[in-house]
């Protein structure tokens, strides 16, 4: 149907998810338009994470762990009252950094390990941590072993969303 009439030198109606699904060019089809994949992202939660690897890392650090007691909130609008005597870390990225309200719903890896975020603000966020963070830790929001395909399985948006929303004016940048 495509060269009906036409002679087209060149075809790549194609992104990344048709190209994993057709495992390879479509018929007639000369380029793909990978995306998300280049990105490191699968386009389906059905193939394994083996088939890519994330290329970018976003991180935070830890500026202060304050102990706060069960029945005290913190946040806007008393986003969080803990339920429990507990530690929360302040961290500096928030929204206003591009990360999506609705990945607050979800943890952060400190330390190589995932704790909750309590509350996400414009140019901060709470973590409740245990007693081994300490100011200074870093906090990795998405990275090798926390991926942002994985909150897009978890309905936090899609992977291209998560990506276009991060703010390169007010992260700082590293290439490696």
């Amino acid at each position: 149907i495509l060269d009906q009439g036409y002679a087209f030198k060149f075809i790549h109606a194609q992104n990344s998810a048709s190209y994993v699904r057709e495992d390879g060019l479509l018929n007639q089809h000369t380029h793909a338009r990978l995306g998300i994949i280049l990105y490191g992202s699968r386009p389906y939660s059905t193939l394994p994470t083996s088939l890519t690897e994330q290329n970018f890392t976003v991180t935070a650090n830890v500026i202060q762990v304050r102990p706060i007691k069960k029945g005290e909130t913190c946040g806007y609008s008393f986003q969080y009252k803990a339920d429990k005597d507990c530690n929360i870390a302040v961290v500096d990225i928030g929204y206003g950094d591009g990360i999506l309200k609705t990945r607050a719903k979800h943890d952060a890896l400190i330390n190589q390990k995932r704790y909750p975020i309590r509350g996400l603000m414009m140019s901060h966020m709470f973590v409740e941590v245990d007693d081994t963070i300490q100011s200074g830790d870093q906090v990795v929001m998405y990275g090798y072993d926390i991926r942002i395909d994985e909150f897009t399985f978890k309905g936090v948006g899609a992977n291209s969303e998560q990506i276009s929303a991060l703010n390169h004016h007010s992260l700082i940048k590293e290439i490696r």
